[in-house]
């Protein structure tokens, strides 16, 4: 008896002991939260390059209150500067809307209400100071202020390209970021008519987007590129380029750079004394630009590329 016992024991010992070592280990970070936030972030960001900006705005306000109720400082610093793009490049219009029973005008709130780009800036500052990878944040913070006094037509050429080059050391792991700081460094030479400087800028940042695949990025590059080109007076530089932007934007699918494309496209044809024949394909161009506006909801859009096309 007392060896049937003992040999119990063994064997329930020995089964207890095997199912715990089998048994996966809990996790000691958990990170839903943190995961669902980012994923609203990304969106954000796309959304702001392919101009769906009620869109992104929203993503970005949510990717914060998620970011917020975990206290991810690293996510909520880089949430605050996207929300700074958004700020300089959305219109109080898109949150205007009227009641189409009772004509009420309805005005609805607008993500980071109350916040100007120098608040979200001073508390993306504040987050870097708190995160993990402060020294990349704190870097970003510097660049994203250059934009600030790019658009507040208010910014030292010298000392904004001294504190880009700066900063680009501190990006060597993160093509995404590395690529916008060419993109900025592009706006600065951009800002002061260094035409030539500034498409270079903007065609490095189209490199290593596309290098990395990050597809939605490209074309705005390109289209960026194109612009400078124009300016400068290369019209086959130019056509060339925006060529490239619709390539991308179209691989990417976005409807609203699409038609900008399609209609920069025709404005560049129409430069430098055209001939009767590109003046009918920038008009081609033009009117289908609308109709991709058209079909995408952006009809204000739409009108004006019809209104362009009825002078030519």
């Amino acid at each position: 008896m007392k060896k049937l016992l003992f040999r119990f024991f063994v064997i329930s010992a020995v089964v207890f002991f095997s199912g715990c070592s089998s048994t996966p280990k809990r996790p000691m970070v958990v990170t839903e939260k943190s995961d669902n936030a980012g994923a609203m972030y990304e969106a954000g960001n796309k959304e702001l390059v392919s101009g769906e900006l009620r869109a992104a705005g929203w993503h970005l306000q949510e990717a914060y209150k998620i970011a917020l109720s975990v206290d991810d400082a690293d996510l909520l610093c880089r949430v605050s500067l996207s929300a700074i793009i958004f700020k300089l490049s959305y219109s109080p219009a898109l949150y205007v809307t009227q009641n189409p029973e009772t004509g009420e005008i309805i005005t609805e709130t607008i993500p980071f209400s109350g916040l100007s780009t120098r608040d979200l800036l001073s508390q993306a500052e504040v987050f870097a100071s708190r995160a993990k990878k402060k020294e990349l944040l704190s870097a970003l913070c510097k660049i994203y202020r250059v934009k600030i006094e790019i658009s507040e037509k208010n910014v030292d050429v010298n000392q904004a390209v001294a504190v880009l080059n700066d900063s680009l050391k501190k990006l060597e792991k993160e093509p995404y970021y590395q690529g916008f700081y060419y993109r900025t460094k592009g706006d600065v030479y951009a800002f002061d008519k260094n035409y030539g400087e500034a498409r270079k800028a903007y065609l490095e940042a189209a490199q290593i987007h596309t290098k990395n695949r990050y597809l939605s990025e490209i074309g705005l590059d390109y289209y960026n590129a194109a612009r400078m080109s124009s300016l400068a007076g290369n019209k086959n530089d130019a056509l060339n380029e925006i060529s490239a932007a619709l390539k991308y934007d179209k691989d990417a699918e976005n409807s609203a750079v699409i038609a900008a494309d399609y209609y920069a496209y025709g404005l560049i044809l129409l430069k430098n004394g055209c001939s009767e024949e590109e003046k009918e394909r920038a008009k081609s161009s033009i009117l289908w630009a609308g109709a991709v506006y058209d079909a995408a909801g952006f009809y204000t859009q739409a009108k004006e590329c019809r209104d362009k096309a009825s002078t030519l």
